[in-house]
C-alpha cells in the first residue's frame, strides 16, 4: 500500500489532509481498476483455435492467466514430440531451435499424459510450483487434441471465481450495511460533513465549544444506541432458550393407563 500511494498519489511534502484524500482516491482506483478487470473478464472473448481445452480454460481463466496460457500456448508450437519407446504414456518434448529465448529447452523433457486417468505431468515441475502449464504439457494437449483439461487442474485462484467463499481473504471486511446501504457511502457523507465542522469551530472560541459539544454528544448517543441493541440482543437470546411450558397430563404412579386392560382374550 504505501508503495501504491507513492508511486502516483501522495509526495513527502502533503500535509495529512491531503494525505488522507489521495487515500481514499487510491482505494477508490483500485476498485475502478478491480471493477474493469472483472467487466472484462466477463465479456465475450475470442479463441485463438479450436481446440476444447483452450475454450475451458478461456472460461475458467481470468483474462490476465488466459493471456499468459494463449503466450504459452502460442511457444508451445515451437516444440517437438517423440513417443517414448518404453511407455507409449510418456512423451519426450523438445524445442526445435536452441535459442537463447529457451536456453533451458536444449535438454528433452518427459512429460506423462495418460487421458483415461487424466494425468498429466511434466519433468519440469512448473505446474506444481505455480500451478500453470509449461510449454511442453500444452504442447502435448495439442498434440493429444485434448477437448478438456481436468479441473483438478485449474486451480480457483487463477479463475474468476476466486473470492467466491474463500477459507481465508485479507479483505474479508464488510462493504454494505445491514440495510444495504454501502459503507464507503456513509463514511464519505460524514466525512464531509465533519470536515465543515471543524473548519467553523476553529474559527472561534464559543463555535469550537458548539462543536466540541455535538461530538461529544453525538458519541455519548451513539454509545446508548449500541448498549440498547447488545440489550435486546440478549433479551431475544433468553427468551428463544427459554423452556416451553405447557400443561402436562399427570400420570399417578403405579396406574394402569392402557385403555385395553379389561379386554379379557377370548
Amino acid at each position: 500500500m504505501n508503495f501504491v500511494l507513492k508511486r502516483g498519489f501522495v509526495t513527502e511534502q502533503d500535509n495529512l489532509h491531503i494525505f488522507a484524500k489521495q487515500v481514499n482516491n487510491c482505494i477508490q482506483a483500485r476498485h475502478e481498476a478491480e471493477n474493469g478487470e472483472t467487466n472484462a473478464s466477463m465479456g465475450t472473448r475470442k479463441t485463438v483455435t479450436r481446440y476444447g481445452f483452450e475454450a475451458q480454460v478461456m472460461d475458467k481463466y481470468t483474462r490476465v492467466v488466459y493471456l499468459v496460457f494463449r503466450e504459452r500456448q502460442y511457444h508451445s508450437t515451437a516444440f517437438r514430440i517423440k513417443t517414448s519407446q518404453d511407455n507409449p504414456k510418456n512423451f519426450l518434448v523438445h524445442h526445435y531451435n536452441q535459442s537463447k529465448e529457451f536456453a533451458w529447452s536444449r535438454h528433452e523433457f518427459r512429460v506423462l499424459a495418460d487421458e483415461v486417468e487424466g494425468r498429466y505431468e511434466c519433468e519440469c515441475k512448473l505446474w506444481e510450483h505455480t500451478g500453470l502449464f509449461c510449454h511442453h504439457v500444452i504442447a502435448i494437449f495439442e498434440h493429444l487434441r485434448l477437448d478438456e483439461i481436468p479441473s483438478r487442474y485449474i486451480l480457483k485462484r487463477y479463475t474468476k471465481d476466486a473470492v467466491t467463499n474463500p477459507d481465508f481473504n485479507r479483505r474479508d471486511y464488510r462493504t454494505t450495511t445491514d440495510d444495504g446501504t454501502s459503507i464507503e457511502y456513509r463514511r464519505t457523507i460524514l466525512y464531509s460533513e465533519a470536515v465543515k465542522i471543524i473548519n467553523k469551530g476553529c474559527s472561534s472560541e464559543a463555535k469550537f465549544e458548539i462543536a466540541l459539544s455535538a461530538f461529544r454528544d453525538a458519541n455519548s448517543r451513539m454509545d446508548n444506541e449500541d448498549t440498547e441493541m447488545e440489550n435486546n440482543e440478549q433479551s431475544s437470546n433468553q427468551d428463544d432458550t427459554a423452556p416451553e411450558t405447557g400443561e402436562q397430563n399427570d400420570i399417578p404412579h403405579g396406574e394402569n393407563n392402557d385403555p385395553y386392560a379389561d379386554i379379557q382374550p377370548p
